[in-house]
């Protein structure tokens, strides 16, 4: 059984009297332990209000979130905060998640407060410095400030607040876009030694296609808060058969300078996340839609048994939308 089951999710906004915003609109997917999904797409498709969702720090309007076998969604705010000591998170940018009125002890020592009353001050400490050293960090900063450390530093010291409790799942939000290069490899290969050695399971939110190569099992690719493909992260990077996949990664310049991506823009501009569509959300901006597309519901389908997609276009075997070409 999977450790994380997300199922038929709905989550919609609305804003004073404005028209409401489905952000998340009919999402499913799950994560065997161990493994990380990645959930990737343009900014408001969705991705984070999901990873909220997960956390129990938004409630859906419909469908479940079931952890190790309980569904989240059906819990008391009582018992959903217990369950949080399972379920934690590493943010995008380290400084604003991190207290810069607190020293490093009191922010990695802090959930032990919440949820581990029963030990004594100096256990506490040894709990903080063990999660530190960790992550490559020690009890030389245990009385620094934040703004006392690097972008790396202050990363790692998340890393290790998010350890503290020995969770099984972690919700990774762009958890390097913010750090140069070099640090964000050291970042990235820390977190997957601590994948292997806990067994550690991720969600992963990520603009970055070389990260997600590199760190994914799995990859959602989301529009307008919809899932429009799921699969393997290889098979989908090399292969992605929904025209919105083509078009997004064929937009990421690769890491090999003498690699040239053939361009698969899409037309038009997005439109306004308050629209609401009979057919594929992809429609006015498709190069290879056809008329039935604006008015028939598009579901996910499978093509094989690991890859699913969004398209009528796509069929079971096949290697894409007519490989994407526009129809005759």
């Amino acid at each position: 059984m999977p450790l994380l089951e997300v199922e038929n999710v709905v989550k919609t906004f609305r804003r004073g009297g404005g028209p409401a915003v489905r952000a998340v609109d009919d999402v499913s997917f799950s994560i065997e332990a161990g493994q990380t999904m990645t959930l990737i797409g343009e900014s408001g498709s969705g991705k984070s209000t999901v990873a909220r969702i997960v956390l129990g720090l938004e409630r859906p309007d419909s469908g479940r979130v079931v952890f190790d076998g309980q569904d989240l969604t059906a819990m008391s705010p009582r018992d959903l905060r217990a369950k949080r000591s399972t379920l934690t998170a590493v943010f995008q940018e380290p400084y604003e998640s991190l207290n810069p009125r607190m020293k490093v002890e009191s922010i990695v020592g802090e959930p032990l407060k919440l949820f581990d009353r029963t030990l004594s001050k100096a256990a506490r400490r040894d709990r903080v410095v063990a999660s530190l050293e960790e992550v490559g960090l020690g009890a030389g900063i245990l009385r620094r400030y934040p703004g006392d450390l690097s972008g790396g530093q202050q990363q790692r010291l998340g890393i290790a607040r998010a350890l503290i409790l020995s969770p099984r799942l972690i919700v990774l939000d762009e958890p390097t876009s913010s750090l140069d290069l070099t640090v964000r490899a050291t970042i990235l290969t820390l977190l997957k030694e601590l994948q292997l050695r806990h067994s550690l399971t991720y969600l992963f939110i990520s603009h970055d296609i070389a990260t997600v190569r590199y760190f994914s099992t799995n990859t959602g690719v989301m529009y307008l808060g919809r899932f429009v493909e799921r699969g393997p992260t290889e098979e989908i990077i090399d292969d992605p058969r929904h025209p919105y996949s083509v078009a997004l990664l064929s937009s990421t310049l690769s890491t090999d300078p003498g690699e040239m991506k053939p361009a698969r823009p899409l037309t038009g501009d997005a439109p306004s996340p308050t629209t609401r569509f009979p057919g594929c959300p992809l429609v006015g901006r498709c190069p290879v839609q056809v008329d039935e597309c604006a008015t028939r519901p598009v579901p996910m389908t499978s093509i094989t048994p690991t890859r699913s997609a969004a398209c009528i276009r796509v069929r079971p075997g096949t290697a894409g939308p007519e490989r994407n070409e526009a129809p005759s």
